[in-house]
């Protein structure tokens, strides 16, 4: 029984990032679109997709299998891994303000990531 709820919430959990992700590039591919404001939608709507996922399947699941104190651990301890790796790994944003020269080049967000000209 137990077994089949993990499996059902891994399930989920890969189904929300599957269907978020592929919904913002099957809609943007389908109605071919074009402009930063139709992108910046899509993108949003996307993770509104992940998230509703998240705070209508995974969440209620978890506090009915493993309580609301060891949810609340599970939910912090994600975000935390999840802030940990932002700062640590490099990485692109695409859609950036400013200058050419600060869109878009990898950068962490680190101690030490504003020096040298690169965010």
């Amino acid at each position: 029984m137990d077994r089949d709820r993990i499996g059902l919430a891994l399930l989920t959990s890969a189904l929300s990032g599957v269907l978020g992700a592929a919904s913002g590039g099957a809609l943007s591919t389908l109605f071919n679109v074009k402009g930063r404001n139709a992108l910046g939608f899509l993108l949003a709507g996307s993770g509104g997709v992940m998230i509703s996922i998240s705070l209508m399947e995974l969440i209620p699941e978890a506090m009915q299998v493993g309580g609301k104190a060891f949810s609340a651990a599970g939910l912090v301890v994600g975000a935390l891994v999840l802030f940990a790796l932002d700062v640590a790994l490099p990485h692109a944003h695409s859609a950036r303000g400013g200058p050419a020269k600060d869109r878009g080049g990898p950068h962490t967000h680190g101690p030490g990531a504003g020096q040298g000209g690169r965010p």
